[in-house]
């Protein structure tokens, strides 16, 4: 299996919408979200046939990532960053 050249955490609006521009752009993604619903929902509208990986834990999603590892971390605002 082809490692992906960079990681998403994070699949609220903003990052869903960042990991389909780096699909249109050829790179191979790793998705994360800690509401796996979300991951499910991105898998299910726009995975098939594209060079995306879904992890349902933060080990395997880095196990995915080709090294040197490339993560963005899309948190919404609020508690989680404060």
């Amino acid at each position: 299996m082809k490692k992906a050249d960079i990681g998403l955490i994070g699949l609220a609006v903003m990052g869903e919408n960042l990991t389909r521009n780096l699909l249109r752009h050829g790179f191979a993604v790793s998705v994360y979200d800690i509401n796996q619903s979300l991951t499910d929902h991105f898998m299910a509208t726009y995975g098939a046939g594209q060079p995306v990986t879904a992890a349902a834990s933060l080990e395997d999603f880095l196990a995915t990532l080709a090294r040197p590892r490339k993560v963005l971390l899309l948190i919404r605002a609020g508690d989680p960053v404060d």
